[in-house]
């Protein structure tokens, strides 16, 4: 699989504007929770690699939220904790839930479901 196609495989949209041959430069754009994200490099190849690389560590960071995530709510289940300790967890993955969300606008649903399974 290419760069390009690891990419278009998880983002919903992407745009390839192609090089500019006066600038020489190559322009990509990803639209995520930040809104449009342009990428300018030398080559078409270099870019791809510079937006599979941020893709990459954005699934990375996903993932680990994943993890805490369900590692708090695991401990709120398992150990039932009184409530003068419940609440604190619970603002506290409730905030994770909520940065989650932040980081997987414009991921495509497919695309994290592969990773979380």
């Amino acid at each position: 699989m290419t760069d390009e196609e690891k990419v278009r495989a998880v983002w919903i949209e992407v745009n390839n504007f192609g090089g500019d041959a006066i600038e020489g430069s190559w322009c990509l754009a990803i639209t995520n929770n930040e809104g449009m994200n342009f990428y300018h490099y030398h080559t078409e190849s270099e870019a791809w690699s510079s937006v599979l690389a941020f893709t990459e560590q954005s699934l990375e960071e996903i993932r680990q939220l994943w993890e805490e995530i369900a590692e708090i709510a695991d401990d709120l289940t398992c150990y039932a904790p009184g409530e003068e300790t419940r609440k604190p967890y619970e603002r506290i993955l409730s905030r994770l839930e909520s940065i989650l969300a932040e980081k997987t606008v414009g991921i495509k649903p497919e695309a994290l479901k592969e990773r979380n399974d």
